[in-house]
């Protein structure tokens, strides 16, 4: 969690991987929710978002899910933006990175010229800028680098 007092774990219970919430400060574990490919904390700590098939955003206090995304394409890593409207969903199909805006539902396709494969995604401090893992196109082999874009997201 961004404040440190929490970690959420995914864990195999009887063949069935079930999402867990330690709490730091009193070394306990409690199931928190079904297992869940992909979480992300917001940046203020009161939700977060988890991806199975639908992407939920749940708030941390009540468990409640506030908000609810069908259909969308998603890969390597949810990461929010830091100032809490953007939601990195990591590459889509074609694999170029896909960002989501929390409160209108708009998605943003983020296609890089020269670029495939885009995955891994991080906002900078100041989300100004998205860094991720990426192939240049034509290039052979597995060999990747990290890249960084400028994401200003008043203008999206």
């Amino acid at each position: 969690s961004p404040d440190g007092d929490y970690i959420v774990y995914p864990r195999n219970v009887d063949g069935t991987i079930r999402t867990f919430l330690y709490d730091i400060a009193t070394s306990t574990s409690s199931e928190l929710l079904p297992y869940y490919r992909e979480l992300a904390w917001s940046p203020d700590g009161e939700y977060l978002a988890m991806m199975t098939d639908t992407l939920r955003i749940v708030s941390f206090a009540t468990g409640e899910v506030v908000r609810k995304y069908a259909g969308l394409m998603f890969g390597s890593k949810l990461d929010w933006s830091p100032d809490g409207e953007w939601l990195s969903l990591g590459f889509n199909q074609s694999e170029n990175l896909s960002v989501l805006n929390i409160e209108t539902g708009q998605v943003v396709v983020v296609q890089p010229d020269g670029l495939s494969s885009c995955w891994w995604p991080s906002w900078s401090e100041d989300g100004t800028l998205l860094a991720f893992e990426a192939k240049e196109e034509g290039v052979p082999g597995i060999h990747a680098s990290i890249w960084a874009i400028e994401f200003m997201s008043s203008e999206h």
